[in-house]
């Protein structure tokens, strides 16, 4: 087969998942036969998808900027929000940007309005533990898992410094920061903790857990304060849940999180701001644009 039949055939099989790459693929199947009328229409069809498309996405992107429509991610890990920045949703950082919240985590934080990870009494169920993480899991019901084991500071700089490279992620994440729990909220989260063997431009040279706890937790009540804000003042508010890797559950020990009960989180979304809320689970960028397809459709249909 011809390069030029291998980009036009890829192409088409990616129509419906990601059309920006299918415009880019058959445009260098163009390339490789100028003359050639299939990929020439195809590529005339593409052109007015993208079109079309992108000028839907500036609408809706006015319509967060001016506060009239909230965008609120909370997927699994920090994919959701590259999922929208991708789109052309582009705006402040969010509570449930950075880490892993299973679905229970995420109606915890909107219905309880804060988090303390400072408080750290051995007692106590707030404050934080740091965590050693074991991901692309399977158990006995082919169900793909996430594992959190509740560690402490000084064990994890000594398997730091003896483990390998290629399991040094299991131990701080690709920043070099620490995996942080949230005793009461029961996530995890990823960054801002810093390790010492952190790059001083992310942590700016504190690696002091103490002055790290407490300056992720002024972060995260001041994201939460702002998604409050947002989704009180907004006319329609969508939650979106977009779970990359497709995790099924999160464990923390031996306590196990559903990743994708959207159920909970509408619950509380509705309890907290109303009716206004919506959740939708997406897996594409063509599902996302067909929430928002629809949601413009709703709002600019003429009022009976």
């Amino acid at each position: 087969m011809k390069k030029a039949d291998i980009l036009r055939d890829a192409a088409v099989k990616l129509e419906s998942i990601d059309i920006n790459l299918s415009l880019q693929l058959m445009e260098m199947a163009l390339s490789e036969r100028p003359t050639g009328k299939v990929i020439k229409a195809k590529l005339l069809k593409y052109y007015e998808i993208v079109k079309d498309r992108n000028n839907k996405l500036e609408v809706i992107s006015k319509r967060v900027s001016n506060g009239e429509l909230a965008i609120i991610p909370i997927g699994f890990r920090c994919y959701t929000k590259k999922i929208l920045g991708k789109n052309s949703i582009l705006q402040a950082s969010l509570p449930f940007d950075n880490g892993f919240f299973p679905s229970s985590s995420v109606a915890s934080i909107i219905i309880n309005g804060e988090v303390d990870l400072v408080n750290c009494g051995v007692s106590s169920k707030h404050g934080h533990d740091v965590c050693i993480k074991k991901e692309n899991l399977i158990d006995g019901f082919s169900k793909k898992y996430i594992h959190f084991r509740r560690s402490d500071y000084h064990d994890i700089d000594e398997f730091v410094s003896s483990s390998k490279k290629n399991d040094l992620n299991n131990f701080l994440d690709s920043t070099r920061g620490y995996y942080t729990l949230d005793r009461f909220h029961n996530y995890v989260l990823a960054h801002y903790n810093w390790h010492k063997s952190a790059d001083s431009k992310l942590s700016k040279g504190i690696s002091d857990p103490v002055e790290n706890i407490k300056a992720i937790n002024d972060i995260m009540n001041k994201r939460i304060a702002r998604m409050n804000r947002m989704c009180e003042s907004a006319s329609d508010v969508f939650f979106i849940y977009y779970n990359h890797q497709g995790y099924d559950y999160m464990k923390i020990d031996d306590c196990v999180y559903e990743a994708r009960n959207l159920g909970v989180i509408r619950d509380a979304v509705v309890s907290k701001y109303g009716y206004k809320c919506q959740v939708k689970e997406v897996s594409s960028d063509c599902d996302l644009l067909s929430v928002f397809e629809e949601y413009l459709r709703e709002t600019n249909a003429p009022k009976k």
